[in-house]
């Protein structure tokens, strides 16, 4: 049953779309605890829901000019969710397929002496490539890439936001490309390699 007054999702989204602070955090936490299991149900996994959640949200902040025309918000909500994810999956499917098909090859040949010496060729370039990083980006990419924690874990540790950690993130794999690729590596290999 929907509330009545000004909290009705329709009245938060009008008050929203005038800037009303208050309400977008009404609504962000009378609909974060909804879409994050939905998100998870998606994609089958907890752990970029939340960041998938609070990108709908920056996004819907950012357009909220249009929000007093909605109808249903909570379907929107969901709507918005459900699409954010879907430009999740397909802007990660590339780089998963080439990550299964870089660890059977590596997989395939790694009893091959020139294939072990070309694997650790590329391991030593990988090191080089992540020592040249900024000191911050280094450590964000090796708590991520060899430590394993998850974004919110290094933002709280690094007292940074998970914002932060995104960028230092993807600016590190930028560069890492870009001097794998000057040194003859493909990157197939690459992905193979950091994206685990």
């Amino acid at each position: 049953m929907e509330e009545t007054g000004i909290n009705t999702d329709k009245a938060l989204f009008e008050r929203i779309a005038t800037g009303d602070e208050a309400a977008f955090s009404v609504l962000f936490f009378r609909y974060t605890a909804r879409l994050a299991p939905f998100v998870t149900r998606l994609l089958q996994s907890e752990r970029w829901s939340e960041e998938i959640v609070q990108d709908v949200f920056m996004r819907l902040w950012q357009n909220r000019e249009q929000l007093a025309s909605i109808e249903h918000p909570g379907a929107y909500l969901y709507q918005m969710a459900s699409n954010r994810t879907l430009d999740y999956i397909k802007r990660n499917a590339r780089e998963v397929k080439l990550q299964y098909y870089a660890a059977r090859w590596v997989n395939g040949v790694a009893d091959h002496p020139d294939a072990q010496r070309d694997f650790h060729e590329i391991e030593n370039l990988l090191k080089e490539a992540v020592s040249q990083l900024p000191a911050q980006r280094r450590k964000v990419y090796q708590l991520v890439r060899e430590d394993g924690l998850s974004h919110a874990e290094i933002a709280d540790r690094l007292k940074i936001s998970k914002h932060t950690v995104r960028n230092h993130v993807a600016e590190a794999l930028q560069e890492i490309r870009i001097y794998l690729r000057k040194h003859g590596v493909m990157v197939i290999f690459l992905l193979g390699l950091v994206e685990k």
